[in-house]
């Protein structure tokens, strides 16, 4: 019994017929399976796991999560595995709760270690709330995408009093921000601002514990942690200024994978990435660090871009607010004669 097959030449790709017995052709067609199924196994084997850098608190590990989530819905639509790998670590800034950033270095302490990984080939990519970002980074190092921004406002937790204006006079406050102190202190200046420091459960523990009558949080965090319910009061921009960036997630990765350098800007989000690079643009002229209280957002509508900022003095006894509109294009003129002219008012 003969079987009449078809076979493709390799050289000219031309289709030519050969006739083989039956036994013979069962063993070739086992044979070629064999070699497309190693062949593909092999494939998968070179395809290698994205390691992405993270902070190893349950919203950082979230955060990670929801790039993973990018970057597999990237791989379905290209048609390739991309196959994640979550690396969390407890940065230098995680082990010193007990003293404020301005202190001890500033948002430099929840990035470095990351950084260093990330240079020595250790990690692929970091995720990190954008607000903690340096406005300077490392010069092997770059932001490869932004993820699209989720909610910027800023919340009050505080389960007894649940508004911010029924809290008791002299009352503790607690937060480890300036902006958010500086703030508060201009809807309250009756209040006693505390620190506290710590993961989103430990600052809404506290509260829960009578330690402080109410904290802060932005909202993106407890939204991205299903915890919304825990938001007892949120606070439109107008009343409190968010940080820049707040609410998005940024991708950092070094100038040497170019894996990274093909995938990220695949999962950028464009609107997201015009605001914040304006906003951070605003807070570099401002020499923005853990010991000034600034705060800045941006909104696009269509072609134009409005930047808002808030400005105070560190200790308090002087704030301004401003905001600046232009087209799109001249978004760094934008945050330059914001951050200058509230400087001038501050002064």
């Amino acid at each position: 019994m003969e079987l009449l097959i078809n076979v493709i030449n390799d050289t000219s790709q031309d289709l030519f017929y050969i006739k083989l017995p039956f036994f013979l052709m069962k063993k070739w067609k086992k044979n070629y399976e064999l070699a497309n199924y190693y062949a593909n196994e092999g494939q998968k084997k070179e395809e290698k796991l994205i390691r992405i850098g993270t902070r190893n608190s349950p919203l950082a590990l979230r955060q990670a999560q929801i790039l993973v989530e990018s970057i597999n819905q990237l791989g379905r639509q290209l048609g390739r595995d991309m196959a994640c790998d979550i690396v969390p670590i407890i940065t230098e800034g995680d082990k010193k709760l007990e003293t404020a950033l301005s202190e001890i270095g500033g948002k430099g302490l929840f990035t470095r270690e990351l950084d260093n990984m990330l240079i020595n080939g250790e990690i692929d990519c970091a995720i990190h709330s954008m607000k903690d970002l340096e406005t300077s980074l490392n010069p092997a190092l770059y932001i490869g995408a932004v993820l699209a921004r989720d909610d910027i406002r800023d919340c009050l937790i505080s389960p007894l009093y649940k508004n911010i204006n029924k809290i008791p006079t002299g009352a503790a406050f607690g937060t480890a921000s300036l902006r958010r102190a500086a703030q508060v202190k201009l809807l309250r200046p009756d209040l006693d601002i505390k620190l506290i420091r710590g993961n989103i459960q430990t600052r809404i523990q506290k509260c829960h514990d009578g330690l402080v009558a109410g904290t802060m949080l932005a909202l993106a965090g407890l939204n991205r942690m299903a915890m919304q319910a825990d938001a007892d009061q949120i606070f439109n921009p107008g009343e409190i200024i968010p940080a820049v960036a707040q609410g998005a997630l940024a991708v950092v990765a070094p100038k040497h994978n170019q894996a990274m350098a093909e995938i990220l800007p695949l999962i950028n989000h464009q609107p997201t990435q015009m605001a914040t690079q304006c906003e951070r643009l605003f807070l570099h002229h401002l020499d923005g660090s853990c010991k000034t209280p600034i705060g800045g957002y941006a909104t696009l509508h269509g072609d134009n871009i409005t930047l808002y900022g808030f400005l105070s003095r560190p200790d308090l006894s002087k704030q301004a607010r401003a905001e600046k509109s232009g087209h799109s294009k001249d978004w760094q003129a934008i945050a330059t004669a914001l951050a200058q002219e509230l400087k001038d008012l501050v002064q």
